[in-house]
């Protein structure tokens, strides 16, 4: 089998599991829902299958801070503490300004270079050919 005959297997069977693998997906999505859904109604937290598997329902609470909220909160109740912070960014949009308008030295521009990250992402994207092709 030639190289380019080889390519051409491997992507009709990508193509194919891929097709496969989005309907599995949906319908896993859709089991899911239904199985927390039954186990919530039902009061049950725990079925044994009748192919000795096992399945476990549970509900965690995740906690987060909304931080603007936080924020305020510290400001106004503990305005000496050290936790809040000021971070420098660079406004991407005003360097640009200043890139095309020249406002920036000549040395600035060389530094700029170092800072320069190059990341070379492969991509692959085959569609399915249209029926009637």
């Amino acid at each position: 089998m030639t190289d380019l005959e080889q390519l051409k297997q491997c992507a009709m069977e990508y193509v194919a599991d891929k097709a496969e693998e989005s309907k599995l997906k949906k319908r896993i999505e859709s089991n899911n829902t239904s199985i927390k859904s039954l186990m919530e109604i039902l009061k049950m937290e725990d079925v044994e299958l009748d192919d000795g598997s096992k399945v476990h329902y549970g509900v965690t609470k995740k906690e987060s801070l909304d931080e603007e909220k936080l924020l305020v909160q510290l400001k106004k109740y503990a305005p000496d503490t050290k936790c809040i912070k000021t971070k420098e960014y660079i406004d991407m949009d005003i360097l640009e300004s200043e890139i095309y308008h020249e406002q920036l030295p000549d040395e600035a521009m060389a530094a700029m270079d170092s800072c320069r990250n190059v990341k070379e992402v492969p991509t692959l994207t085959i569609k399915k050919a249209k029926k009637g092709k």
